[in-house]
């Protein structure tokens, strides 16, 4: 590669010969060990810890800086996505409690607080609904913490009862 690399630059310098030059030399190897560099296969280090559940891109596939190749989910859910749907009642406030009751067996019931409520209603994502219904569903996001004793798996269908502080 490098002799290619210093013919092409003898041919550049209009038969000029470039050969023993040590500055010219020295700009070449330089250059080399810099393409040696971004060709070698890079270790990455994941900045969090949990399990890889999407690959985006394949070995000796070419990517550009700031590509995604992998997805990384936490094995165990520390927040739920609720969805009020309409008629909404009683809109929750920050910090509200919530008591969460799985829908595996055992029954595991724990309680967590209102982190977050979105401004207004969004469309429910239809996998979450039931298959008889066409039309599309509203609701109000409701972000909660989850109880760590809880280990809800990520995906997790739960139930929600609301306990609003008294006013």
């Amino acid at each position: 590669f490098i002799t290619e690399l210093k013919a092409s630059l003898v041919s550049a310098t209009n038969g000029v010969s470039v050969a023993g030059n040590e500055l010219v030399d020295a700009a070449i190897d330089a250059k080399a060990a810099e393409i040696d560099l971004m060709l070698k296969p890079t270790t990455l280090k994941a900045p969090i810890s949990g399990m890889i559940s999407h690959v985006f891109h394949v070995k000796g596939e070419r990517i550009l800086r700031g590509m995604p190749i992998a997805a990384i989910s936490d094995p165990e859910s520390k927040r739920i996505i609720a969805y009020l749907r309409q008629p909404v009642i009683e809109v929750p406030n920050t910090n509200d409690l919530v008591e969460i009751t799985t829908s595996s067996q055992p029954r595991r019931v724990g309680q967590g607080k209102v982190l977050n409520v979105g401004a207004q209603l969004e469309p429910i994502n239809p996998a979450l609904l039931s298959v008889d219904t066409r039309r599309m569903e509203v609701g109000l996001p409701v972000l909660i913490s989850a109880p760590a004793g809880l280990n809800l798996i990520p995906g997790e269908y739960v139930s929600l009862s609301f306990q609003p502080k008294a006013k």
